[in-house]
This record gives C-alpha cells, structure tokens and sequence, in this order.
C-alpha cells in the first residue's frame, strides 16, 4: 500500500472504522458504510472482499474487514496517523492479541459454534451409531460439510 493511500485509509477508520478484537481472540479492522463505492475501493486495499447488508431503516450498507495478522501489521502502519482514542484502542487490540499468541482453535475461535464436546458427540454418532452426516449437520446446526471435515479430522484435529 502506497503512503498517501495509507494516509487515506487512516483519514477514513477515524470516522467509518473501528479496531476490535472478536471474541478476544481475533483483532480486526473493519469499514461499515452506505457508500458502496469507497467500501469496495478499502476492501480492494486491503485485498479483501466487501460485503451489502443493510442500515436499521433498510438502507443498503457495505463492509469490510480485514482479521489476524494482517489486521494487526495494518494498524500498526496506520498507528502514526491516528488521533488519541483510536490509538488507544489499537494499543488495546494489539495488547489483547498478544496475551492471546497463536492461532484460536476450536471453541477459543470467535466464529464457532461447536465446542470440544459437540465434536466428541459428532465423531461418536457418525463413526460408531452410523449416524448419516446430513442428521448431525441438521442436529447441530452447521452444514454437511463441516460435519464431514470433522469426522474425517480435517478440522478439530485437537480434539481427541
């Protein structure tokens, strides 16, 4: 990213941005705005994809993110352009994620809606009851195809 890009972007989080970090285990930077345009031009930025949603009143809105390690390499480039509060609030999310070093697995990831136990029980019902994938994903609320990655340990492979 170019320095007056840089600039820019600094210019835009003060007022359409927020610093956070998702269930305390992810730090993230995020633009949420109705101007589709400027959200697809961040997300292009930050190589990222934007996403449409909508404000409370049903007008169409834009964001996008950026998580992890490049969330964080970013706010430190941005740190120097950052007035007082948004400052803090980096040396907040920078501070959480390095309390918190490596990569949230299982249920310590912010997204998931599983927990060591719920694997236990999917692995149980499909490798030894027979239970179809299709029942477990309905069960448990997730898509086949993230019961499937778990009885064939492609995710969760720390569970036992």
């Amino acid at each position: 990213m170019k320095k007056h890009e840089l600039i820019w972007l600094a210019g835009l989080l003060e007022g359409e941005g927020c610093f956070f970090s998702a269930g305390g285990n992810c730090p993230g930077i995020r633009v949420n705005m109705t101007d589709e345009d400027t959200v697809k031009y961040v997300a292009n930025l930050l190589n990222v994809v934007a996403h449409e949603g909508h404000t409370p009143a049903g007008k169409p809105a834009y964001h996008c993110s950026l998580f992890g390690k490049p969330a964080i390499d970013l706010m430190l480039k941005l740190y120097p352009y950052m007035k007082s509060r948004r400052r803090a609030k980096i040396n907040e999310v920078v501070g959480l994620a390095a309390e918190r070093p490596g990569k949230a697995m299982g249920s310590r990831h912010w997204r998931t809606r599983l927990n060591e136990a719920d694997i236990r029980v999917i692995r149980d019902g499909h490798n030894r009851r027979g239970t179809k994938v299709v029942d477990l994903a309905r069960q448990f609320g997730v898509s086949e195809a993230v019961v499937s990655c778990i009885v064939h340990r492609k995710t969760w492979r720390h569970v036992a």
